[in-house]
């Protein structure tokens, strides 16, 4: 049985599940370390890794148990100019009549628009470049990615 389902069944928190197994009101025959490594995410005999996110790392880093069981933190920032300008090309690889000046002003008016990420973006490029004057398109409904 997984971690989440215990608590779920139990109906109790992990610092709960924590307490009552470090006194003795839930026997079990894991290691009180397994059973935090379980809840963790890491289950070394299914070599299973998980993860959690968060939105705003500020108010985890307020929560010393929460920091303290953190192995590694990895940040992802938005793409750059390259990124969406090499996923354009990668996307539009079937189309000979780019024009380059075009592109670059759909990629910077892409660079304007506030935390986007490559899956709306991508969506956005694929809807329009079967269209006739795909460029004029993408450009002209830049508002949409807003």
């Amino acid at each position: 049985m997984k971690a989440k389902e215990v608590l779920s069944l139990l109906k109790i928190s992990r610092v709960t599940l924590w307490s009552y197994t470090k006194s003795g009101k839930i026997k079990t025959t894991k290691l009180d370390s397994e059973i935090l490594n379980t809840l963790d995410g890491f289950n070394d005999k299914n070599n299973i890794v998980r993860f959690f996110t968060c939105n705003d790392y500020e108010k985890i880093k307020k929560v010393d148990a929460l920091v303290n069981r953190m192995n590694r933190q990895f940040e992802f920032s938005y793409p750059t100019r390259e990124i969406f300008s090499d996923k354009f090309d990668i996307l539009l690889k079937i189309k000979t009549d780019v024009d380059s000046n075009k592109k670059n002003t759909f990629i910077d008016l892409v660079c304007n628009v506030k935390n986007l990420t490559l899956r709306p973006f991508t969506s956005y490029v694929i809807r329009y470049m079967f269209y006739e004057n795909y460029l004029d398109q993408m450009i002209n409904h830049i508002f949409e990615l807003e």
